[in-house]
């Protein structure tokens, strides 16, 4: 056989249409969006999940340090925008990443290995206000100084637009579908 025929009958499709037609009927104007933002809503919270997951894989970091980094935003019925967000400003920093082996080699600086991240001229230091700690140098000269830090700025933003609109385009119709169902199922149990 060379083709694929499939025919489709469009009296199903009229009865198909009338029995949804006769279920949006009973439901009153509020109620879709309302199940839109939960949609929504359950949507992001997937998203935000998967987010997570794929940056944490990417930058070699527990999921569990990006839980505060990475947030969603929830719907209303009055506002239909869920927002999955990413915070870049603050890197993430060894004494975050938690548990981690400083290897010595030479006289001052050395490796710090925290999980798969691997940190080279890292050195222990005390700042004036007494705060204690393990540094690079920023350039080549004596200073300035700073943690070494996991930055999450270049990959998150494609990783969480690429989340986004996976789920959108999976999960949102069936979560939708999902919802308006059991409003539905709500609404033929009261009456």
């Amino acid at each position: 056989m060379s083709q694929a025929i499939a025919d489709l009958d469009g009296r199903d499709l009229q009865r198909q249409i009338r029995k949804a037609t006769r279920k949006l009927e009973r439901m009153r104007a509020q109620d879709v969006p309302r199940m839109t933002a939960r949609a929504l809503n359950r949507t992001a919270d997937k998203a935000r999940t998967g987010t997570r997951r794929k940056l944490s894989a990417v930058k070699s970091v527990p999921a569990k340090v990006l839980k505060r980094r990475v947030q969603s935003y929830k719907a209303s019925a009055r506002r239909l925008v869920a927002r999955v967000w990413v915070g870049l400003k603050s890197a993430i920093t060894p004494a975050e990443l938690g548990g981690g082996a400083f290897f010595i080699k030479g006289k001052r600086a050395g490796t710090l290995k925290v999980g798969r991240k691997t940190f080279t001229g890292v050195f222990p230091a005390t700042m004036p206000s007494g705060h204690q700690g393990l540094f690079v140098r920023k350039g080549r000269k004596r200073l300035p100084i700073e943690e070494p830090r996991v930055r999450l700025s270049p990959e998150a933003q494609p990783i969480v637009l690429a989340e986004a609109r996976a789920r959108m385009r999976d999960d949102f119709p069936r979560e939708l579908r999902r919802m308006l169902d059991f409003r539905i199922k709500q609404l033929r149990g009261r009456g």
